[in-house]
């Protein structure tokens, strides 16, 4: 035999404002302690018409800043570049690994994240070399000749 659901009663609807308070509201209404409607926000005074901005004194033009990101057009590398493939010691995996001495041991990490950028994979600064993920010969050789090294393709 099943058992009855006792059904469920909806709790009254407050007629007060504010939740369930309404017996307190009440007494406090009904003690002239209850709280004042806050008084409506005063309207801004009327104004004329606006204000143009104040104009900017001109300064005379001056000569270009140089690239925020190091080594974009500015030289980073001098010398030549190496881009080869690796398999060995990397889990099967292909990489591509851009070493030379030109590149600034301060750059590499910022090389690597435009890398990540350009070509759309993965690379990274792993000591005296960066590393991007699979084989990037070609692409990677072309985006450094383009910001200005001399590449090599290694193997």
């Amino acid at each position: 035999m099943a058992k009855k659901r006792k059904q469920k009663v909806a709790p009254p609807a407050q007629a007060e404002p504010g939740g369930g308070l309404g017996g307190l509201a009440a007494a406090l209404r009904a003690s002239g302690l209850a709280p004042v409607a806050p008084p409506e926000a005063p309207s801004p005074p009327p104004t004329a018409a606006p204000k143009a901005p104040p104009k900017a004194p001109e300064t005379a033009p001056t000569a270009p800043r140089p690239p925020a990101t190091p080594g974009a057009k500015t030289g980073e590398f001098k010398g030549k570049v190496v881009v080869r493939r690796e398999k060995k010691g990397r889990g099967g995996k292909t990489a591509t690994v851009i070493q030379g001495a030109s590149i600034v041991a301060a750059d590499r990490a910022a090389l690597a994240k435009r890398l990540r950028k350009a070509l759309g994979c993965g690379a990274r600064e792993e000591g005296e070399t960066v590393v991007v993920q699979g084989d990037q010969r070609e692409p990677a050789k072309a985006w450094l000749e383009k910001q200005g090294a001399v590449v090599v393709i290694g193997n």
